[in-house]
C-alpha cells in the first residue's frame, strides 16, 4: 500500500463563505440566540471544538487493506505497525 501518496483534494473550488449550510443537529442546545454574547475577540482560544470528516471511499479501502496486511504474514507491511514519530 502506498501509504506516503498524497490524498486527492476533496475540496476543489473556492470556499464560499456566503454559501453555507446548516447541519441539523450538531449544534449544542445551550447554542441558541438568547445566550449570545456577541463577538469574541480574535485572541480567545476555542476549546471543546471538534470537527469529524469521513474518509473518501478510496481512502476507506485503502485503510481496509493496510490493516489486513498488517496481519498477513506474507505481506511486506506485516507487523509494520503505525508508531508515533518524532
Amino acid at each position: 500500500m502506498a501509504q506516503n501518496s498524497p490524498a486527492p483534494a476533496r475540496v476543489v473550488t473556492q470556499v464560499d463563505d456566503a454559501s453555507l449550510t446548516v447541519l441539523k443537529g450538531n449544534v449544542p442546545l445551550i447554542a441558541q440566540p438568547q445566550y449570545d454574547q456577541g463577538e469574541v475577540a480574535a485572541s480567545t482560544a476555542l476549546t471543546g471544538i471538534r470537527l469529524v470528516f469521513s474518509r473518501s471511499a478510496e481512502q476507506e479501502a485503502a485503510l481496509d487493506r493496510y490493516l489486513a496486511e498488517v496481519q498477513d504474514s506474507t505481506s511486506l507491511n506485516y507487523h509494520k505497525w503505525l508508531t508515533q514519530s518524532g
